[in-house]
């Protein structure tokens, strides 16, 4: 139990992270589970808190949908709270996915060198980043024609 205290003094973990880390350190199986099964019954270890945590902190940080699923996947929390995590509308004035990726386009040319470079090429480094960020095909496309709708010809 100490150990696993000390694993979550720094940050949350899902069931199987703490789990994981325990089994690494050397811990019976039997005792991992239930040692597990008791942070659950104390609330420390909660993996859809966590989740939503996390889809929250990646959503402002400009993340797809699906770099959001990636992301809760390999972290172990299980499928059918990624689906209703995700499936949940965002907060009230909170922005839509769309929003996030125009958003992070903007940011992103901001930081681009697009001196002398064609639209075509633009074009694709932008949505290569889009789809990278886990936007899907229809949001990327939107946010390229709204962003080259409203440039010049020159770039």
């Amino acid at each position: 139990m100490d150990a696993a205290l000390f694993l979550l003094k720094f940050r949350g973990r899902t069931e199987k992270e703490v789990a994981e880390r325990l089994a690494k350190k050397g811990f019976e199986a039997d005792l991992v589970a239930g040692t597990v099964t008791r942070l659950k019954e104390l609330n420390l270890v909660n993996d859809e808190v966590l989740a939503r945590q996390w889809a929250e902190s990646g959503r402002r940080s400009g993340w797809g949908e699906r770099r959001l699923l990636q992301a809760l996947w390999m972290r172990g929390v299980p499928r059918d709270i990624i689906a209703r995590v995700l499936a949940e509308k965002p907060e009230e004035g909170a922005s839509t996915e769309i929003d996030r990726a125009r958003d992070a386009l903007a940011r992103r040319v901001k930081r681009m060198k697009t001196a002398g470079m064609d639209r075509k090429t633009l074009y694709r480094r932008l949505g290569g980043f889009l789809a990278r960020q886990g936007y899907s095909p229809d949001v990327v496309r939107d946010a390229l024609e709204r962003y080259f709708s409203s440039t010049p010809e020159e770039v």
